[in-house]
């Protein structure tokens, strides 16, 4: 934040505030947008609540259109027409509030370090100083800004307040309920293309948090329909199958049933992937992973759990730890009565940690069955296959230790024994 020689002094809250010269803005970044007028009405709330003791930006706008916070960047997960309505209409508005502005002032918004040639200029570029971003694989409503599994978003900055300095965000295709659906990884992490200075080494940034905006890939307690997903199954696909046309559901184009490994696929990917290019990190610093959904869907998806005709048969309850169960109980009750409060009282059950959601989701419940299946595999296959081909000890480099293959495996799979917790532990206590 940059002062310009301006009069401080104590906000009607206490906090310290300054006048108008306080020059560079508080900038914004906003994740889908089905209503302009909504998105409008909640940018004033955050900055009443959270940034009200930093004046008002004179950038762009107008003294009587005056905002706490300059939005400059939209990040559209897919292109329903509830994640991205409003786009255009924010765009107008952010237009129409900047334009006479502008033509007065020099201030330049631009891609920060660390942007390309092409980058640099983007956001100056584009209709009202915003650049909507979204998927290549599908067209996004007022798109601008076209980006691949594994791109880094390059963020808005203004003179000294560069968001590139400071975090990072990452796209993470997930295919599924649309062909060109993505999950956003926000870290406090710059970008691995931004060479960075020795004061603003990892170690001064702090443990790894990933924050993932999900858009209807996942839920909690569930994800999105897979609408868009490839066919897996031979019975999914009527062209090849034209006797399963004569079916209950033959008519109907919509497969509830298909998709389901496409999912797991997408799930799976944004689960190795939660910590990026740091994942070295995780040996010295403790990994914090907040799942942001597109919707507040947690009480319906869990209380479908709970009806065993909507659980494959080797997911049921009867298969799971009593722990997982308890916890998910636990979790039902405590969202049900959130959102049973008053109209103007409700509260959210999102966003959840990550390590939490992988108690409560089925798809993540089973990825993990199949994980343990596969490190089964794995000793059977050591123990009655392989122990003449593998060496059970064999010395290392050091010469001073011994490796055993067989603990090796056993050592991948370690999990925390039900012994050591209660199976009645939830998130009450």
């Amino acid at each position: 934040r940059k002062f310009s020689g301006g009069v401080t002094g104590l906000s009607p809250t206490g906090h310290e505030s300054v006048d108008d010269g306080y020059e560079t803005p508080v900038i914004g970044v906003l994740v889908d947008c089905g209503e302009a007028n909504v998105i409008l009405g909640y940018l004033e709330c955050i900055y009443e609540q959270y940034y009200s003791l930093y004046p008002r930006s004179n950038a762009f706008v107008t003294p009587s259109t005056r905002m706490g916070i300059a939005l400059h960047s939209i990040l559209c997960t897919h292109r329903h027409h509830d994640h991205t309505a409003g786009v255009g209409e924010l765009v107008e508005h952010l237009e129409s509030i900047r334009h006479d502005f502008k033509k007065k002032t020099a201030v330049v918004v631009h891609g920060g370090v660390g942007a390309s040639e092409g980058q640099k200029n983007l956001f100056d570029r584009v209709v009202g100083n915003v650049v909507v971003v979204g998927a290549a694989m599908e067209r996004v409503p007022h798109q601008t800004l076209f980006v691949k599994n594994g791109c880094f978003i390059p963020l808005p900055c203004i003179e000294d307040n560069d968001m590139n300095k400071f975090v990072s965000i990452e796209v993470i295709n997930v295919p599924s309920h649309t062909r060109g659906s993505v999950v956003y990884a926000l870290r406090n992490r710059v970008a691995p293309d931004i060479a960075l200075t020795l004061s603003e080494s990892t170690e001064a940034m702090g443990p790894l948090q990933c924050h993932l905006f999900t858009g209807d890939a996942i839920f909690s307690g569930g994800g999105g329909v897979p609408f868009e997903s490839d066919l897996e199954r031979a019975s999914d696909n009527f062209i090849k199958n034209p006797k399963n046309l004569q079916s209950k559901n033959g008519s109907s184009k919509i497969r509830p049933g298909a998709g389901a490994l496409a999912m797991e696929r997408c799930f799976a990917e944004v689960l190795a992937r939660a910590n990026g290019p740091w994942s070295s990190e995780t040996a010295r610093n403790s990994i914090y992973s907040m799942i942001y959904p597109g919707h507040e869907y947690t009480t319906d998806l869990i209380m479908r759990q709970f009806d065993q005709k909507n659980i494959p048969g080797d997911l049921r309850w009867v298969h799971l730890p009593p722990s997982t169960f308890f916890e998910a109980a636990s979790h039902y009750y405590v969202s049900a009565h959130r959102r049973a409060l008053a109209q103007k009282t409700k509260l959210l059950t999102i966003p959840l940690p990550l390590q939490k959601e992988q108690i409560f989701n089925p798809t993540f419940r089973s990825l993990k069955r199949r994980g343990e299946q596969l490190i089964n595999a794995l000793l059977l296959w050591y123990e009655f296959g392989a122990r003449s081909l593998i060496p059970d000890l064999t010395e290392t480099k050091s010469g001073d230790k011994t490796f055993s293959a067989r603990n090796f495996v056993q050592k991948q799979s370690h999990m925390k024994s039900l012994e050591e917790q209660s199976v009645f532990t939830t998130i009450f206590t």
